[in-house]
């Protein structure tokens, strides 16, 4: 099967920006690539070693895994009264699955460990998306494109906190690398792998074979969604078989949780819509700069970054324009790119951070693209390349930045939040609580796994209780705990105060048994590292754990 790589497919040197063919046997961009492969290496295992971070999300995974392999089957908990596929991505619960199988106990560190192998992995299909004749960036853009692969603290975070999101990242750049080569049997197998990655592969899955059909014709473009098709199904079948639906319950319960996730055209007005669609676009833009996210939501290490964050938008669009040509191979770059913020922008009402790391290694990729076509607009001037330059390493000079105060803020998170407060939440509760006692709570991670109960959480990602009762009455946390009466909540103090005002005869039967609280100076410390002047980051400083005394009560409001 041929190739369709454009016009320029097959030239023997490199373009640069000026618009020189370098033939040289030395190219800088190799010493780059090593550079960049020893920097994710290191600075990957130094996160690992010196913050021990474990996302929750991660915790929720992992007791799947756990309890499968002690033959408790793939669910959360065996109390929930069915098997639940309570977690979104297959690979996420396989790798650890795979540890727990040999060393019990060792999913987290093995999907850790994965990380760091698949951060390698990203790097070399960088350099040879970077150096592929459609795309052939500059030394100093690959620079760029290169480091932020390795340097950017989201693209650290996620994975090395024990979830799958390095191996995402790695699947999106190496569907990109492989169309790039034209390779039709490896896009459909990757494409079928996105989806294993997790269900919103079909975000780039579906762009990837439309563009397949535009420029490889529909036997090539079919082929592509057959292998795609054929590679998923395994999974589809396994779960409709073990679980009644290849749909996952989280997928549900956050549908029910949250309402619907699409912008509801036809229901608000267009005034409404416009507003909305502005304020989810203001929230992708605190990307377009270095963030720091470990603590949910993301924070700009630069304040006042706007100017910064319209900069790089404006090399984005740049590089959009310059790889808009459909009938070059180059164009999968800006689908993908299109694909994922149309997808953040009008589908999720807010992208979460876990979410992003492939969308922003591919906006990297267009942003050092945009850079290398401004840089030829003016090829023979050697102060405007030297500025173009200054602007790859400049940006690249920011994310380092970024890593001084996030990892500091990230050991701090998860030494006095996550352990000082979540995990002794969750160690209390399996002391004190009945073993089949429900625990109502919102935030399902470490007070999961730590409790080791059944889990009435919101929005029921493990529990259809939970989303059975959200059906019935509507509402958030406050309205499920008010109808369902768990044995024992977990509550911060605001969420305490709604369920008070809201069902009084229900809280007065509840009684406050302990609270666990993080320590002051590890808040003060966490928002000196992230220059917040005071401002509390975390919300989950503080939790009250009460018990139901006597029976449930009939409650209507």
């Amino acid at each position: 099967m041929g190739t369709a790589q454009g016009d320029d497919h097959g030239q023997t040197g490199e373009i640069t920006p000026a618009g020189a063919l370098n033939t040289t046997a030395s190219d800088p961009r190799k010493w780059i690539c090593l550079v960049a492969m020893l920097l994710a290496v290191s600075l990957r295992v130094g996160y690992w070693v010196g913050t021990q971070r474990t996302w929750e999300d991660a915790l929720i995974t992992v007791r799947h895994a756990e309890n499968a392999a002690q033959g408790r089957g793939l669910t959360h908990h065996p109390g929930h009264g069915q098997l639940v596929h309570g977690f979104t991505s297959a690979i996420s619960v396989l790798i650890p699955l795979a540890g727990e199988l040999v060393v019990p106990g060792s999913g987290v560190p093995v999907q850790k460990g994965v990380s760091v192998i698949m951060a390698l992995v990203c790097i070399g299909l960088g350099y040879r998306i970077a150096t592929h004749p459609t795309i052939q960036l500059s030394w100093y853009s690959t620079a760029f494109f290169l480091g932020f692969l390795a340097i950017d603290h989201q693209q650290i975070l996620f994975g090395m906190a024990g979830m799958e999101t390095q191996c995402v990242v790695t699947v999106t750049l190496l569907l990109l690398q492989q169309y790039l080569e034209g390779r039709t049997i490896a896009v459909g197998l990757v494409c079928g792998l996105a989806l294993w990655a997790r269900p919103d592969g079909v975000v780039i899955a579906g762009p990837t074979i439309a563009l397949a059909l535009l420029q490889w014709g529909w036997k090539r473009a079919l082929l592509v969604a057959v292998l795609c098709v054929a590679t998923i199904a395994p999974w589809l079948i396994f779960t409709t078989i073990y679980y009644g639906s290849p749909v996952p319950h989280t997928i549900i319960a956050k549908k029910v949780g949250a309402g619907g996730d699409t912008i509801p055209i036809g229901k608000k007005s267009p005034a409404e819509t416009i507003r909305e669609l502005v304020g989810r676009a203001n929230n992708l833009r605190i990307w377009l700069s270095p963030a720091f996210s470990g603590a949910g939501g993301p924070v700009n290490h630069v304040r006042g970054a706007r100017p910064l964050q319209a900069l790089y938008a404006f090399f984005l669009l740049v590089g959009i324009l310059g790889w808009s040509d459909w009938r070059k191979a180059s164009a999968i770059v800006t689908t993908i790119g299109l694909a994922y913020t149309g997808y953040f922008w009008l589908v999720l009402p807010l992208a979460a951070s876990w979410y992003t790391p492939p969308w922003l290694a591919v906006m990297a990729l267009i942003f050092a693209g945009g850079v290398d076509r401004v840089a030829a607009w003016n090829p023979a001037s050697l102060l405007w390349q030297k500025a173009t330059a200054c602007v790859s390493l400049g940006y690249l000079a920011l994310y380092a930045y970024g890593l001084v105060g996030s990892f500091p803020a990230d050991a701090i998170i998860q030494r006095g939040v996550e352990e000082h407060v979540r995990t002794n939440v969750g160690r209390w509760l399996d002391e004190h609580a009945g073993p089949d006692d429900w625990i109502g709570v919102e935030c399902l991670g470490y007070v999961g796994y730590y409790a080791n109960r059944p889990m009435l959480d919101f929005p029921g990602l493990s529990s259809p209780r939970s989303v059975a009762a959200q059906r019935r009455h509507g509402g958030g946390l406050t309205q499920l705990i008010a109808y369902e009466q768990p044995e024992w909540i977990v509550l911060r103090p605001h969420e305490w105060t709604s369920l008070a005002e809201y069902a009084p005869p229900v809280a007065a039967r509840y009684e406050l048994r302990t609270t666990f609280k993080a320590d002051e100076a590890d808040l003060a410390a966490l928002d000196w590292w992230l220059g917040l002047s005071g401002q509390t980051l975390s919300i989950d400083k503080e939790f009250g754990i009460w018990q139901r005394q006597g029976p449930v009560i009939p409650f209507e409001k």
